[in-house]
């Protein structure tokens, strides 16, 4: 399920299953991890910003709204505030 999923599935699925979770993690780590680099001074806030951000997204995925926000704008507003 989760290679055919959408991004939006998947963001919308994250608070009940962990596979969704995970598969979004695999889709968007390397992203926000180049977010997060040009962002910050050391590997070692780019890590924290990357765990920081999937942290929150875990406990913002049930707030997320497909209608109001695709799911990249949706991560990246929650990496730039952990920035």
């Amino acid at each position: 399920m989760a290679d055919a999923a959408s991004d939006a599935d998947l963001l919308v699925a994250i608070p009940q299953d962990v596979l969704a979770f995970e598969a979004f993690y695999d889709r968007y780590f390397e992203r926000v991890t180049a977010f997060a680099a040009k962002r910050c001074a050391s590997a070692e806030d780019v890590a924290d910003v990357v765990a920081q951000t999937f942290i929150h997204l875990l406990a913002a995925a049930e707030r997320y709204d497909p209608a109001r926000a695709q799911p990249a704008a949706f991560v990246f507003g929650i990496a730039g505030n952990v920035v």
